[in-house]
């Protein structure tokens, strides 16, 4: 029997996602209109997707150019992909999830103090004596 993958709303990270203290709700803070919306248990497998716009153009377009088609059809067909799926995601998926009520946008930590966030004291610690050793 294969394994079932659950997406859960406590596995979001992102650069406009933020967990609750709990990690019981995720919130996307949407830079244009200042607002932080609940990404839902329901939507999570579709949020992901949508979090992966950027890569799934660039794939698209290594594959019209090796079916050798022009590069710059290539370069304008990604360019207005990932323009009209960035405006679907931005005016017709986000808008249809809930607001954060007085959500306040709490300060990010440098890239590598989230990650040692994540993280007990003793797992760190496991990995940088076997990164040390190596």
């Amino acid at each position: 029997m294969a394994n079932k993958k659950y997406y859960d709303v406590s596995n979001l990270s992102g650069l406009n996602i933020y967990q609750t203290k709990n990690n019981q709700q995720a919130i996307y803070y949407d830079p244009f209109k200042k607002i932080g919306y609940y990404i839902t248990s329901s939507n999570v497998r579709s949020f992901s997707s949508w979090q992966l716009r950027l890569p799934t153009c660039l794939l698209a377009m290594g594959i019209l150019f090796l079916l050798k088609i022009n590069i710059y059809v290539v370069i304008v067909v990604g360019v207005l992909a990932y323009i009209v799926s960035t405006i679907y995601f931005h005016f017709v998926f986000i808008p249809n999830q809930p607001v954060a009520e007085k959500f306040i946008k709490p300060k990010r930590l440098d890239p590598l103090n989230e990650i040692a966030a994540r993280f007990s004291v003793k797992t760190l610690i496991s990995c940088m004596s076997m990164f040390l050793a190596a």
